[in-house]
């Protein structure tokens, strides 16, 4: 698996922490979901062309 690296403002990380959540485990999905909805735009767009 690959690592990259997310930069957030102090006050972002503070909430961040307040909020028990695997933030890891919801950048990961959140990236998926877009790539998924890219992906559906791209197509939408090769139907319209065609």
């Amino acid at each position: 698996m690959a690592v990259i690296t997310v930069r957030v403002d102090n006050e972002t990380r503070r909430m961040m922490k307040e909020i028990k959540i695997n933030w890891s485990e919801f950048i990961r999905e959140a990236i998926t979901r877009k790539i998924e909805e890219e992906k559906r735009k791209n197509i939408a767009k090769a139907v319209l062309i065609n």
